[in-house]
């Protein structure tokens, strides 16, 4: 039987991409244009850091999916980004990169079912809207 092992990647892949005030509203593409930031003071985190996720994932993502599916062994990589809003709420979740091997499959689950409240990211002392973009590797041995 194949071993299973999981990465997570934190620090290095999160990155900012696009934040939002948080009065920003979403009509148009030119209305947004003004409130668009690409640098927060304080990232989205996760509530108790980089070791309650690794944690939280490690207990919800399905480790076997890639073993199922017969993968063969090699270093299978999901790139999912998503938006924290000034609440916390987890939304638009998209996968950027799926290797497959129903990999972007179960992050994709865990994203839209699973995760829960984030620590919302910071611009200027208020809390803004921010995509946030996480890396998974599942490595088939």
């Amino acid at each position: 039987m194949k071993n299973f092992l999981l990465g997570f990647i934190f620090f290095c892949s999160a990155q900012s991409l696009i934040a939002q005030t948080d009065t920003a509203k979403q009509t148009t593409a030119a209305d947004s244009v003004s409130t668009v930031f690409y640098n927060v003071d304080i990232q989205a985190k996760f509530p108790g850091g980089p070791e309650a996720w690794s944690e939280f994932l490690s207990k919800n993502l399905k480790t076997n999916t890639p073993i199922k599916k017969k993968a063969p062994p090699g270093n299978y990589t999901v790139q999912v980004s998503f938006m924290v809003d000034t609440t916390g709420k987890v939304s638009d979740v998209r996968i950027d990169k799926d290797p497959g091997y129903g990999c972007g499959d179960d992050v994709y689950r865990i994203f839209t079912k699973k995760t829960p409240h984030w620590l919302p990211a910071v611009k200027d002392g208020r809390k803004v809207i921010y995509r946030q973009r996480q890396v998974i590797t599942y490595v088939v041995d």
